[in-house]
């Protein structure tokens, strides 16, 4: 941005590295989205720290599409337009394509990982399952039962145990992070 905008940010804390949840920082654009989980819009005196009172913004998170996990808040911060609803749009926008890039991203990474796998479909008793890195099962036989894999723990014998006591064999497919379970 403009130096003389920076300096201005600078002066409310609003920089990088500067804790603006709302624990932190009360009310304001990107600790409330991160809060509420949504996008939000906050104008002027409706921030709770007295020294931003004359600035407005909107925020809205950016999700991960494969774990769902909280990667960031896309914020716009200045005057009253900041927070209009057409800026609140926009950002809902951009955050839509943020994550639906992202999401194409890891549909190429998950093919990768299944082409990888090769014909082999294992026909094991216990059952099996190509896992992505985020623990969504992409392809698995039925006797698995499982439609995400979480939980897990290290049985300390080179296998895993789920909650409910099975054990598992994870090993790397080899494409970003992808495990085969057996």
């Amino acid at each position: 941005g403009h130096s003389k905008t920076r300096h201005v940010v600078e002066q409310i804390h609003f920089m990088e590295g500067a804790n603006w949840s709302e624990r932190a920082a009360g009310t304001n654009a990107p600790g409330t989205a991160l809060t509420v989980g949504g996008p939000v819009r906050i104008i002027g005196e409706e921030h709770f720290n007295g020294a931003v009172h004359a600035w407005s913004c909107a925020a809205a998170p950016i999700r991960d599409p494969d774990s769902g996990q909280l990667l960031g808040v896309l914020d716009v911060t200045g005057g009253d337009p900041a927070a209009s609803p057409p800026m609140l749009a926009l950002i809902r926008a951009t955050t839509r394509t943020i994550e639906t890039e992202l999401a194409r991203r890891l549909a190429v990474s998950d093919l990768s990982a299944y082409l990888a796998q090769g014909p082999r479909q294992p026909r094991l008793a216990g059952g099996a399952a190509l896992v992505s890195p985020g623990g969504r099962i992409l392809a698995a036989t039925s006797r698995l039962g499982l439609t995400r894999l979480s939980g897990v723990t290290d049985a300390g014998d080179g296998s895993s145990l789920l909650p409910d006591g099975r054990r598992l064999v994870i090993e790397p497919v080899g494409a970003s992070g992808h495990v085969g379970v057996r």
